[in-house]
């Protein structure tokens, strides 16, 4: 019997990060979906053709620390997998900040799935180093740290449709504030942070870069007019080129000092650009709301 499975994903990350709504979102997609597969129930899958039947044509399986398997064993086998031309194999490894994790746990009351004997912290550093070598394997980093669950829902889809022709780019826009680190599933970060800064004025302050009166105030000054310039001539000339490397995913990342003024009225300006040139997009102003300093 010939494998006929089109496409498998593999879904890794930390306990807590959101790997549960990947696996619903995907069962929504259509995906045949098993949480907590042992490596040898995947080879067993693959070896005997059970995706012959077209419900199986889409698979996705959750492997992580909880299959009590060698990771890096996993990993070879995944890499192998890579190399046949029946299917696709892609990766989605999530994460998230620790002190996020341990206060998703605190407040499920769910047990640790790796019990060290000592305190949840122990269990979160043991479980990072363990499932390094999934990291590493992964085709897409996404960071769950400050996404509710409509926003890690739509970043799911994004990483998993392609919309129209299948050398369609989806872009991910985002702003985001340099306080509080940056977004690690970047692409292309850009540092407005020179651009003039409406908190210090003080009909401004209190408003945001979606704010019309603000993006006028950033966008008036010659130094937003000339950076707007020069990045649509840098994304006209690199966006292209992307394309034809086949990249179906990426994210642009616009970042000033807190995230609320100058990057969130930048990926707005992007984001509707984006669209004006047909590209399937996404907006996401990860520290929009974050109280002012």
């Amino acid at each position: 019997m010939g494998v006929m499975v089109e496409e498998i994903v593999i879904v890794s990350g930390l306990s807590g990060s959101g790997k549960s709504t990947a696996i619903r979102v995907l069962e929504d997609l259509q995906y045949f979906c098993v949480d907590n597969l042992p490596l040898p129930l995947l080879s067993k899958f693959i070896e005997l053709g059970v995706a012959a039947r077209p419900e199986f044509r889409k698979a996705a399986f959750v492997m992580d620390v909880r299959a009590k398997d060698d990771l890096n064993s996993v990993c070879s086998y995944v890499a192998e997998l890579r190399k046949y031309p029946y299917w696709q194999v892609r990766v989605l490894f999530f994460d998230a900040a620790d002190d996020v994790l341990l206060k998703r746990f605190i407040q499920t009351r769910r047990r640790h799935p790796i019990d060290t004997g000592k305190s949840l912290q122990e269990s979160i550093s043991l479980e990072h180093r363990q499932l390094e070598p999934m990291r590493r394997l992964a085709d897409r980093l996404i960071d769950t740290t400050h996404l509710n669950v409509h926003e890690l829902k739509t970043i799911i889809k994004e990483n998993i449709l392609e919309e129209g022709d299948p050398d369609s780019l989806t872009i991910r826009v985002c702003s985001f504030g340099f306080r509080y680190g940056l977004p690690p599933e970047a692409d292309l970060v850009f540092d407005v942070r020179f651009m003039p800064n409406p908190y210090f004025q003080s009909e401004l302050k209190m408003k945001s870069g979606e704010d019309a009166d603000v993006q006028e105030f950033i966008f008036s000054q010659e130094s937003g007019k000339e950076f707007v310039e020069h990045w649509k001539r840098f994304l006209n000339w690199l966006l292209p080129r992307y394309v034809i490397e086949g990249k179906s995913y990426l994210t642009i990342a616009f970042g000033c000092t807190g995230g609320r003024h100058r990057s969130v009225a930048m990926a707005h300006l992007c984001y509707q650009w984006l669209r004006e040139q047909k590209f399937a997009s996404t907006l996401t102003h990860r520290d929009i709301d974050r109280p002012l300093a």
